[in-house]
């Protein structure tokens, strides 16, 4: 894989594209920036992207003339703050009217994703950060964006949001200087991903309960009657535990209760351990002592013979994990388990089953992304039991 900095034009009347050789040095290669033509100066507008060899995510903004064939790099002054963070993979258009380039969102350092929206006005060299109130589009990238001239608005649409893709179609309308939904997500209430599911052996059911909607982390508790085909909604009274999504669930058949752990929420990622017994119709909090470091995307499985939830891997936004925890139910404590014989790496999301024949807890598979969470290109995946 390699980042690019060249630059070419495409004549459509003859059909052709031409290399260009500026006559001064560019922006260095980069990725997932973004560009707009400027009317009114003759000028391209190129701003941010993303350098994955480094890595690093860029904040500058360069002009490129075709009058003279040649790049300048401009340094606007700022309104307040210190202009966009560095990103890439977000949305830019051009505001005629309002005489200045318009971006909104994308990505930073993972899992960061940006909301703010902002506008380069060429005459005064200024960015200034706009749609300051009022309700805007939730943070995403890898955004649609283009420019609607009848109703003088910057539209955005989908991308990959906090909560995994979005659908929505949003209009930032410059001359009132906010934002408009236009059109909601068309997802059926009950889709989603990230979601946690058991089955029930005491009333022949699934359970499920969590996930992603694709704009918003759920917290609700569905049940599934195979025999029918049809899903309930279960809302047990009182405390909850927090919406999320990659978490993961097991059934305690000695005690008659569904346990979830971990998960990545709307306030980060989550180290908590929950139980929802059908007979009291309630949700508890277990777990004393000190367990497992929050985390998302690992393996887990329910020991039957030893009472106890056994959890492996997993990752937070730094690192991903190798240890091995587990929960004893009779004592209702972690304990870090320090097993013996060659360790699977540090894996985020394995597939972990029980196998009761054996005797064992089975972990399947998964990624290792080391200590670089920003490096999609660090990955090493892995077929191994």
């Amino acid at each position: 894989n390699r980042n690019f900095n060249d630059l070419w034009s495409y004549d459509p009347v003859a059909n052709k594209w031409t290399k260009m050789v500026p006559a001064n040095a560019g922006p260095s290669a980069r990725q997932a920036h973004s560009g707009v033509w400027d009317p009114v100066r003759h000028q391209m507008l190129v701003f941010g992207g993303w350098d994955f060899v480094t890595p690093h995510n860029f904040n500058d903004l360069w002009s490129y003339a075709p009058a003279t064939n040649s790049w300048f790099q401009l340094r606007p002054n700022q309104e307040g703050a210190s202009g966009p963070a560095g990103r890439f993979r977000h949305a830019a258009a051009w505001d005629p009217g309002g005489d200045r380039m318009l971006i909104f969102g994308g990505c930073c350092s993972l899992p960061q994703f940006f909301a703010d929206t902002w506008a380069y006005s060429p005459a005064t060299d200024v960015w200034a950060k706009v749609a300051n109130d009022g309700p805007a589009p939730p943070a995403r990238n890898r955004i649609s964006g283009a420019w609607d001239p009848v109703r003088r608005q910057f539209l955005v649409w989908g991308g990959i949001g906090e909560c995994f893709l979005q659908r929505d179609l949003w209009g930032y309308r410059s001359a009132e200087d906010r934002w408009v939904q236009l059109a909601r997500t068309s997802f059926p209430a009950l889709a989603r991903v990230g979601h946690s599911a058991v089955w029930d052996s005491d009333a022949n059911r699934v359970l499920a309960f969590g996930g992603c909607d694709s704009t918003t982390y759920s917290d609700d508790l569905l049940s599934l009657d195979p025999s029918t085909g049809e899903w309930t909604e279960i809302v047990p009274p009182g405390i909850a535990p927090e919406p999320r999504m990659e978490h993961r669930a097991a059934w305690d058949v000695q005690g008659h209760r569904l346990l979830i752990f971990g998960g990545l929420s709307g306030k980060g990622f989550m180290g908590d351990l929950w139980s929802f017994s059908p007979s009291s119709g309630t949700w508890a909090q277990l777990g004393s002592g000190a367990g497992p470091p929050a985390r998302a995307g690992f393996a887990a499985a329910w020991d039957g013979t030893r009472r106890r939830l056994m959890v492996f891997g997993g990752y937070d936004p730094g690192r991903t994990f190798s240890d091995l925890w587990a929960y004893n139910a009779a004592s209702n404590a972690w304990t870090s388990v320090q097993a013996g014989g060659e360790a699977p790496p540090r894996l985020a999301y394995p597939v972990g089953a029980w196998d009761p024949i054996g005797d064992q807890f089975l972990v399947y598979g998964g990624w290792n992304q080391g200590e670089n969470l920003t490096d999609p290109f660090a990955k090493s995946y892995y077929d191994d039991v």
